[in-house]
């Protein structure tokens, strides 16, 4: 199993800026809030339609899953809950540390080592 670092890039002040996407989410399930910055490749899948093989993050379009879910090609590498099942369950968006609507971002994706 790989483990894989997702940083977002973008400007601040004229200046590139580069965090772990983790500081921008924070768990509905930790009293402190943190996420881990633990995610996997876990590959998504393919499956059969009409005798073709389809791969289904191309169909659902999640590339990076925040909680268990077969699609994803990236998923978060600890136990995480489903959010639509509880407020105390899985993450949303930390709207302390969220960017401005509108920010242009870039994901950087890279093998972790030492795993």
């Amino acid at each position: 199993m790989a483990h894989v670092g997702i940083e977002v890039e973008f400007e601040q002040g004229g200046k590139k800026v580069r965090r772990p996407i983790s500081e921008f989410l924070t768990s509905r399930e930790h009293k402190d809030g943190r996420v881990p910055d633990s995610w996997i490749f876990a590959g998504s899948f393919f499956y059969k339609d009409e005798d073709k093989n389809i791969y289904a993050a191309d169909t659902s379009g999640a590339v990076i899953g925040l909680f268990p879910a077969g699609g994803p090609v990236l998923q978060l590498g600890e136990k995480s809950g489903v959010p639509y099942r509880g407020e105390d369950q899985g993450m949303q968006v930390n709207a302390e540390t969220a960017l401005p609507v509108g920010t242009k971002v870039r994901l950087i994706f890279a093998r972790k080592s030492g795993f």
